[in-house]
This record gives C-alpha cells, sequence and structure tokens, in this order.
C-alpha cells in the first residue's frame, strides 16, 4: 500500500513538473530589410500559487535566446524566472491538399499493382498455352505418356486453345497501355508531391521555448513573445503611373514579402520598417583632418618633329660637332603668328545649395499596413499595397547633346508628403495603360527635385556641331648627333621646345541646333558638362558669344530652359577659352577633342 501510494505521489509530482502548452497566435510582424520579428500572444489560467512552466512548440529553426524578448501579464506580483530555448520534435505538416494527393497516389498504387497482377497470370496462362499446343499428337515422347483426346475431340480442344490464347492477346495491349498510361499519371503526382512537400516541410528543424512564471496566486496569465527571423524580409517597389495628358502622376508604394520561417503567417497585422536592427546606427566621427598637397608640374611638353642635317663624324671622338635645322611642328598651327584672343570674361559662379534631403533616405521609419495579411512560408514573393499618392507633375523635354542627340520625356516632382522614397529601389514607369519599362529611383541633388525618364521624345531634332577651334603656337628644335667607335655607330637625339609668348591658348566655338517638328511649342532643357580646373595655373573662360542664362543642376551639369514654338528652332552657342603655362602637360584635352 505504501509503494502504491509512493508511485502515486511520484506520478503527480513529474505531472506537475511538465510544463503545460500553450497556444500562443502569432499577432503581428514588423518586417525589416533583412529579417522579421514575430510577436505571439497567449493566455493561460494557472491554479494556485507557485512556479509553472509554459512551453511554446513548433518555432523557426534559427531562434536562439539572445534574438527573443518575453513579457508577462498576470496577477499582481507575478514575475518570469528561467527562459529556455531548445529543440522540439519535428511532426510532418498536413493539409486538405496534401492527403488528397497521397489518396490519389495509393489509389494508383492499388491500380497498378492489380494489373501487374493480372499481367503475371495471363503471361504464365500464355506460357501454359504454347506447350499444350506444342505437345506431339501422338501422345507425348518417350518419357512421358499423355492421353489425348482423338477425332473431333482433338479438333474440338485445338479450337479452344486458340481463342483461349487469342483473348490473352487482345487483353494484353490494352492493359500495357493502361500501365504506361497509370506510370505516367504516378510521376506527375509523385512530382507534385515532392514539391508539396518541399513548401509543407519549410521547418523541419523546429524550436521550442519553455518559460518559468512565478505566479502568487491562480488567475489568467498573458504571455507575449517576440523572436527574430532571419527567413523573411521585404524591400519596398514603386509604379509611377503618369496621366495621358500629364497633368497627374501617381506613385504607389508596394511592399514585397518573403519569408520562409516555417510558420503560417494568417491574419496578422504586418509593419513594415526600413532600419537594420542588427545593426547598430552610431553617430559618424571624424576620422582625420584634410591634408591639402600639392604636385609639382609635369614634364615639358614632347611633341612635333624636326629634320637635321649631320655635316660629319670623327671616327675616334667621343663628341660629334652637327649642324642642325629647326622647323615648326606639323599639324598644330592655325595663323601663321601667335594667336592672342582677347581677354575673355570669367565663368558665371554656380553654386550648388548643400541641404540634404532626409525624407529621401527613409531613416528609422516604419509603417502600419491596413487589415490582417496572409503570407505562407513558401519563399515567394507576396506583394502588398503601402501607400498611394497624387503629385503634379512638370513634363519637360530634356536633351544632353553631348551624350545623345535622342531627347527624353522627363517628369519632375517634389516628394510627396507621407510617402517614403527610397533610393535604388525598382520603378515601374506607364503613361495611361502603357508600359514604359522599369528603372531604379535616383536620388536627386539637394534642393533638386525627383526625376522620372517617360522615354524619347519623336518631335524634336538636335544636333551638336564644332565651328571653330584655335589651338596654341608651338615650335620644336631636334638635334641629333652621331658618333662612331670602334666601328660601332651611336646616334643621340636632343629635343627642345621654342615657344613664344607666356603661355598657351586653346579656344573652341560649338553651337547646338534644336527644331521642334511637332505642331506644338515645346519647353525643352538642354543639359551639357561643367569643365572644371583642378589646378590654379589653369585658367578657364567662356567666350563672349556664349549663350546665357545657364543653370546648375548638379555640380557637373548646366542645363539652358528653351521655349521652342511649333516648327520652330533655337541655338545655343558654347564657347570655351582654357589658358595654360607654356610648359607642362595637362590632362584633359582629349575629353574636349583638342589633342
Amino acid at each position: 500500500m505504501r509503494r502504491h501510494l509512493l508511485f502515486s505521489a511520484l506520478a503527480i509530482s513529474l505531472c506537475a513538473e511538465a510544463p503545460l502548452p500553450l497556444q500562443a497566435p502569432i499577432r503581428s510582424v514588423r518586417l525589416h530589410p533583412d529579417e522579421a520579428w514575430v510577436t505571439r500572444v497567449g493566455t493561460l489560467r494557472v491554479s494556485g500559487a507557485g512556479t509553472h512552466k509554459l512551453k511554446l512548440a513548433q518555432l523557426p529553426g534559427d531562434l536562439t535566446s539572445e534574438g527573443m524578448r518575453v513579457q508577462v501579464k498576470g496577477p499582481e506580483g507575478t514575475r518570469l524566472g528561467e527562459i529556455l530555448v531548445g529543440p522540439d520534435r519535428y511532426t510532418p505538416p498536413e493539409t486538405p491538399e496534401s492527403k488528397t494527393l497521397l489518396a490519389k497516389l495509393e489509389g494508383l498504387h492499388q491500380r497498378k499493382s492489380l494489373l501487374e497482377s493480372h499481367q503475371k497470370a495471363a503471361e504464365k496462362a500464355g506460357e501454359f498455352l504454347e506447350a499444350a499446343m506444342a505437345l506431339p499428337r501422338g501422345g507425348g515422347n518417350g518419357s512421358t505418356q499423355i492421353a489425348l483426346p482423338t477425332g473431333s475431340a482433338l479438333t474440338e480442344l485445338n479450337r479452344a486453345l486458340e481463342a483461349r490464347w487469342g483473348e490473352l492477346a487482345t487483353q494484353a495491349q490494352p492493359r500495357s497501355k493502361e500501365l504506361e498510361k497509370i506510370d505516367i499519371e504516378m510521376k506527375t503526382l509523385e512530382s507534385d508531391w515532392q514539391k508539396l512537400k518541399g513548401k509543407l516541410e519549410t521547418n523541419p528543424n523546429p524550436r521550442q521555448v519553455t518559460v518559468e512564471l512565478v505566479t502568487p496566486r491562480s488567475g489568467e496569465v498573458e504571455l507575449e513573445i517576440s523572436y527574430r527571423t532571419a527567413q523573411a524580409r521585404w524591400k519596398p517597389t514603386y509604379e509611377a503611373r503618369l496621366a495621358p495628358d500629364a497633368k497627374n502622376l501617381e506613385l504607389v508604394l508596394f511592399a514585397e514579402v518573403t519569408q520562409a520561417s516555417g510558420e503560417l503567417w494568417s491574419g496578422v497585422q504586418m509593419e513594415l520598417s526600413n532600419s537594420h536592427p542588427s545593426r547598430v546606427q552610431e553617430m559618424p566621427k571624424f576620422n582625420g583632418s584634410p591634408r591639402i598637397g600639392w604636385t609639382p608640374p609635369p614634364v615639358p611638353y614632347r611633341g612635333g618633329s624636326a629634320t637635321v642635317e649631320v655635316i660629319g663624324t670623327i671616327p675616334s671622338a667621343d663628341i660629334t660637332t652637327s649642324k642642325m635645322s629647326a622647323s615648326f611642328s606639323p599639324g598644330i598651327l592655325t595663323t601663321a603668328a601667335p594667336y592672342h584672343p582677347p581677354e575673355p570674361q570669367p565663368l558665371p559662379v554656380l553654386e550648388a545649395p548643400a541641404a540634404s534631403i532626409e525624407e529621401a533616405k527613409g531613416l528609422a521609419q516604419t509603417w502600419k499596413l491596413e487589415g490582417p495579411k496572409d503570407v505562407p512560408s513558401d519563399g515567394d514573393t507576396h506583394r502588398f499595397l503601402v501607400a498611394s499618392r497624387d503629385t503634379k507633375p512638370r513634363l519637360q523635354i530634356v536633351v544632353a547633346p553631348r551624350l545623345d542627340s535622342t531627347p527624353y520625356q522627363v517628369v519632375r516632382f517634389d516628394a510627396p508628403s507621407k510617402l517614403p522614397m527610397f533610393p535604388g529601389a525598382p520603378i515601374l514607369r506607364s503613361i495611361g495603360t502603357m508600359r514604359m519599362g522599369q528603372g531604379s529611383l535616383s536620388t536627386p541633388p539637394p534642393n533638386q527635385p525627383f526625376e522620372l525618364s517617360f522615354g524619347p521624345y519623336h518631335g524634336l531634332r538636335v544636333a551638336l556641331q564644332r565651328v571653330s577651334e584655335q589651338r596654341p603656337f608651338r615650335m620644336t628644335k631636334i638635334m641629333e648627333t652621331r658618333q662612331v667607335q670602334n666601328g660601332i655607330v651611336k646616334n643621340q637625339v636632343q629635343e627642345e621646345i621654342i615657344a613664344n609668348g607666356e603661355g598657351r591658348t586653346w579656344e573652341v566655338r560649338e553651337i547646338i541646333t534644336l527644331t521642334n517638328d511637332s505642331d506644338l511649342p515645346l519647353e525643352v532643357e538642354v543639359q551639357d558638362r561643367v569643365i572644371q580646373s583642378i589646378h590654379e595655373s589653369i585658367k578657364l573662360a567662356a567666350t563672349p558669344d556664349t549663350t546665357p542664362g545657364a543653370v546648375l543642376r548638379s555640380p557637373l551639369i548646366q542645363a539652358w530652359a528653351l521655349q521652342i514654338p511649333a516648327k520652330g528652332t533655337r541655338d545655343i552657342t558654347t564657347g570655351l577659352i582654357l589658358k595654360a603655362p607654356k610648359e607642362g602637360d595637362l590632362t584633359g584635352l582629349k575629353e574636349l577633342g583638342l589633342e
């Protein structure tokens, strides 16, 4: 009797220590660009005061104690104890789809087995009939005596054997075709099963959490568990829908969500964040002071050619005297005398604003999607609407003739309120119902609007032509000596530059011609590069006939805004004067077409 009571008490003790299963459905999910935080909430009633253990099973396989937060609500004085994270027993999932698929496979297996058994029985019967029909009419061989019917009975037997043989042969052909059909269908179903199995078994190594609670009395407790999983993320994508009359631009932000955590997110409240919680967002710090350096002028220019006439040589002498003649360098003279252009006016100062667009960077923002969302654990992309805003666009024809003579339709707009703009995110562009293509969203320069290109504009022709150029006057002298010592001839060439004046000057003038072939006036922006000097000895200036009115689009791009009437033409003149010291090599002349 004592032993029975002892075992009963031990059983009660073990049952009391066994963790209580907690049903905690997913309430919300906060998605980040590289991970997600899942929040589960469950309630349970505990009886009496003391320590209780609650167990939450079938959690993602990458769950760790560092990536988890637990909160508890209960009777006053309730507190958390130990929290343990460990492996959980894997249970293969079952769904109506998987049950139906497995039932079909089982039925096909049974049908195939029955047909194969019939096939084997028919083969055995055929072998017997072949042996019976092959027996000699005399009743067997020397060692076997078989009594066979004679006369009409033998004839009737032969007919029956042949009929049965024909019946078996007739049945064999459709049976073989049916077996082939079953094999094909089984292969298809097995392939579907493997795909479905791969989707169902997204969490083959589940984890479980055991939470210890200490309560002062019985009552209802609420446990909230938030944990991180790296098997889920989101990324932004946009659609820019321009009205056919270009008076309205609709910007739509979508969230592309993928998750393979092994959990089914069904009816969850979803939040999106652009922050990376796994990274520390430190304030930037200066790593050192700027260091300003200077490089001496490069080696003198070595160009041109000259003719040299050698008068004679001394066989044994180390130095040979020679007579030299000098000539101008071919191909680089433009006038008979050095060119002295008029003193140019300095280039206009175009300052770039220094303000930044913080709203375009989307720093540490969170957006809550409306309504419950469902996301299966299949690793596929699921698209959800985040926000949509209308904005008033400014349509303009933009062309950069030095890069491409094709004009483009460009829409400019300010960042809409309450719509984050993520640089680098893909953005699909369309005019009405016509798809214009997909690119990526670019961050504009400070205090500049966003820009989107909506394809070429075919009503404008653009041409770029160089109308004049002048290059510096230069002269070179080459001295060649020839020595003959011990029967060996040695040649030495020395080159010297003779330049008149204190410096070198280049001048180039170009014209951009724009022709409007359409029946409507056009507002056109012409973009061109900004030429900069990186050394104080290099002086740049615009020629007096350069078209005024250029504004700075960025530190490297200047632009002219033109109104071109229907069937009209406008020109832009660009001119540059470059002055450099008479000695030293220059870089960048090739880009200007002056080499």
